[in-house]
């Protein structure tokens, strides 16, 4: 189970730049995980058909955790504030993953946001997409650190 914002149709992987070694951005960077989270589901799926591994993508929606802890102000009180009327506490949020995983899907991948599944269209689940990235990510951990 990968857990993140499967299905947002925000950010792109930025192939001329993909580690954001040049002009990185918290921004750049967060939007680029999402789609390389919802490619990464597409490319495990066709790389391992014959696997009985089933491949999660989930969103649980707001949780409250202490990540606003890290955030500057104001941003930190008003992410509090936020998480204090919209957030699920952490139990709440676990209940359906736990679920997902004790009783997978028939599909290989599938994204979820909370207890509803959603559909793999759009850009952001390209299979030729997805395995030109598990091609690229394969190059970058077979070289070396410099």
């Amino acid at each position: 189970m990968n857990v993140g914002t499967p299905g947002i149709p925000l950010g792109r992987i930025h192939w001329e730049n993909l580690q954001l070694a040049r002009r990185y951005g918290g921004t750049k960077a967060t939007l680029q995980s999402f789609r390389a989270n919802d490619l990464l589901g597409v490319a495990f799926a066709a790389v391992h058909a014959d696997t009985r591994i089933r491949y999660i993508g989930y969103n649980p929606g707001v949780v409250a955790t202490g990540m606003p802890n890290h955030l500057p102000q104001p941003l930190r009180t008003l992410t509090k504030a936020s998480f204090a009327v919209f957030a699920a506490s952490v139990a709440k949020a676990v209940t359906p993953m736990a679920r997902l995983l004790e009783e997978p899907q028939g599909e290989r991948f599938a994204i979820y946001r909370n207890t509803r599944q959603l559909p793999l269209k759009g850009e952001s689940f390209n299979q030729g997409t997805a395995l030109r990235l598990h091609r690229v990510t394969q190059e970058l951990l077979r070289t070396p650190s410099m």
